[in-house]
């Protein structure tokens, strides 16, 4: 009837209109309710994708930072340790003292 029809179409808004078929002017309701849970399945698969999405970004940009972060110590670690092995090189320090120090200080770090 025209008024579970309104009040079908006020319950579920615009999905309903687009979504559930009417046959010979008479809702199946067993249609409806089926596409009502396609609907929302489906949108649910979409706000839980879009939201995988983001997180995955999110996490993404935490993981690169830290990376970053990381390897951008270890190169300035590397280029100060280089510059500590050509002074101890030019005091006077043996090749085999400067590489066993090297050894030993990243042993420590």
């Amino acid at each position: 009837s025209p008024l579970a029809y309104d009040w079908i179409y006020a319950v579920t808004k615009i999905e309903f209109d687009r979504k559930i078929k009417i046959r010979n002017g008479v809702i199946n309701m067993c249609e409806a309710i089926i596409q009502m849970q396609n609907s929302s399945r489906n949108e649910g698969f979409k706000i839980g994708n879009n939201e995988g999405i983001q997180i995955g970004k999110t996490e993404g940009i935490r993981i690169g930072e830290m990376r970053g972060k990381t390897k951008g110590i270890e190169i300035v670690r590397n280029q100060e340790l280089r510059k500590i092995a050509v002074k101890l090189l030019v005091s006077g320090f043996s090749r085999e003292d400067v590489a066993n120090f090297l050894r030993d200080f990243k042993h420590l770090s």
